[in-house]
């Protein structure tokens, strides 16, 4: 006979019976008794279901968010500060009780919970008591449930509740802080980002035994740590499979430019199926984090507003101090928004598929991760990202000019265009339709207050074009980062076919400024319904 605690406790995983063959700890759940965190939650006793002397108690509609919470997510997203500061563990759900009457003495009671009526998928939970509590439920969901006495062969009819809408489905994770499901939002198309797939929190360093359990609970196999100083090897929580992407994390504010070899490797592990569910973590799950959240969440489709409010959830965590969309420093969203949002494209969508071509991922991952992760998916809306579709040339493809060479720089590789003048690059594209299309190089020079159009001389098919009269460093070229932020130097119109493209360094005597230049990448990217590719 299994023992148990018949205080606050749940049976997390499986049943004990010759039928099923695996079974699961018991986890306490001391502050989560939707009595003592938030008595206006608790499920009212109104019409009662009979089946066998087995009856249950009518939950209705219910919510997993604190009164706190469920006043911030009905606020502006931005008041944030009205009800949390990032200083105190207050991001926890409350719990949810299920309770039912039985005429006679039972040892113990077989909870079964099911997101379908006819109760496909079951997740089992024992308790002695008459009630129990269920922690961590997914928003704007239907869920089933049904008791019966583990002794006996008797079942209560099903019944039913339905979570709250709001978007934000936070969890409890013990030894975790800032813990949540960025799924249960609505994305372009009219589909929604699905639940279960992907978590953010902070690092799992501290998790508990309790903990782990609702880990295997979540069914999570995948952990991708984000730490610029983690050494680790295997995961904290116990997932199967472990990534370590070092992403760095700075006082030059600069983790956009000189992260994107950790970001490429991250989308690989979120375009492959057989990851998920996956969660990904920095130290306090809210910078790095956020960062990796908001390519994500507006790679399927979001609304900005959700990716913002999800953001700024962190502040419910205990995060070491405030987070706002205006900060300084490492803590300023506006460092990737805008390094993003200089790249053409109607929708934010459409804008973050081609950055993140621009650094080197491949169209397939980005399409294979929207399709695992959109529920309802139009199909129609790859269509149309493909047809806005990037084109990445890096610096491998070039035919270079005489006397360069390719240098390795961050993991990217680049070109130096010595200190001589007259030396070219060029690479070859095809282009399926006519029309416009802006170009982006990923350069760099010595000297920021350079501007491009002394460094280079753009031609397309042996025609020069006008390069942009801006310096590198308002075209997103930072001293301490180098290549990494494409700059839009051109807009050029281009026939279907075959096009040649040269970038020649024009630096001489009378402009030694434009010396020491470098290109990392050329970006094309089509400003109408273009399609190109290689």
């Amino acid at each position: 006979m299994y023992k148990y605690d018949s205080k606050s406790y749940i049976l997390n995983v499986g049943i004990n019976m010759k039928k099923f063959r695996f079974i699961l700890s018991i986890i306490p759940l001391f502050s989560f008794s939707c009595g003592s965190n938030n008595d206006e939650f608790k499920p009212p006793i109104s019409t009662k279901e009979y089946n066998h002397n087995v009856y249950l108690d009518d939950v209705g509609e219910v919510s997993i968010h604190s009164d706190l919470q469920n006043m911030y997510l009905e606020d502006d997203y931005e008041n944030i500060g009205n009800y949390a500061k990032g200083n105190k563990e207050l991001s926890r759900p409350v719990a949810i009780n299920l309770s039912w009457g039985y005429g006679q003495t039972t040892e113990q009671y077989e909870v079964k919970l099911s997101e379908y009526e006819d109760m496909y998928e079951s997740e089992y939970f024992y308790t002695a008591e008459d009630n129990i509590d269920i922690i961590n439920l997914k928003v704007h969901t239907d869920y089933y449930w049904t008791v019966r006495p583990i002794e006996e062969e008797l079942e209560s009819k099903v019944g039913h509740f339905k979570t709250d809408e709001k978007g934000i489905r936070n969890l409890y994770i013990s030894g975790v802080t800032n813990a949540r499901d960025i799924g249960g939002v609505e994305v372009n198309g009219g589909g929604t980002l699905k639940q279960g797939n992907i978590y953010r929190m902070a690092n799992a360093d501290s998790i508990t035994e309790k903990g782990k359990a609702e880990i295997k609970r979540l069914g999570i196999k995948t952990e991708i740590d984000l730490r610029d100083d983690s050494t680790l090897k295997k995961s904290p929580a116990g997932a199967e499979n472990f990534y370590l992407y070092n992403m760095f994390y700075d006082d030059y504010s600069n983790y956009i430019e000189r992260n994107c070899e950790a970001v490429k490797g991250a989308i690989k592990v979120f375009a492959n199926e057989d990851n998920y569910p996956i969660y990904y973590h920095c130290k306090i799950g809210t910078d790095r984090t956020g960062y990796m959240t908001y390519l994500l969440m507006g790679l399927c489709g979001a609304k900005e507003e959700d990716i913002y409010r999800d953001y700024l959830f962190s502040n419910f965590g205990n995060i070491e101090g405030e987070r706002t969309l205006h900060g300084s420093g490492v803590n300023d969203v506006r460092l990737y928004y805008d390094a993003i949002n200089a790249f053409p494209g109607k929708t934010l969508q459409h804008r973050i598929y081609n950055f993140l071509i621009s650094i080197g991922v491949k169209p397939e991952e980005l399409q294979e991760i929207i399709r695992i992760n959109v529920e309802d998916l139009d199909e129609s809306i790859i269509d149309d990202l493909e047809s806005q579709q990037a084109l990445f040339i890096d610096a491998e493809n070039f035919d270079l000019g005489y006397g360069l060479e390719l240098e390795n720089y961050y993991g990217l590789w680049h070109v130096k265009l010595t200190e001589k003048e007259n030396k070219s690059i060029f690479a070859r594209f095809f282009v399926e339709n006519n029309g416009n299309f802006a170009i982006y190089t990923y350069m760099y020079s010595k000297n920021l207050n350079t501007y491009a159009s002394d460094a280079y001389a753009l031609y397309i098919n042996d025609i020069q074009q006008d390069v942009a009269d801006t310096t590198f460093k308002n075209l997103h070229c930072r001293a301490t980062t180098g290549i990494y932020v494409a700059g839009r130097i051109a807009t050029c119109h281009l026939d279907k076919g075959e096009n040649v493209i040269t970038l020649k360094n024009i630096a001489n005597e009378n402009n030694k400024k434009a010396y020491g230049a470098y290109i990392g990448g050329i970006v094309i990217i089509p400003l109408e319904e273009n399609f190109v590719s290689l």
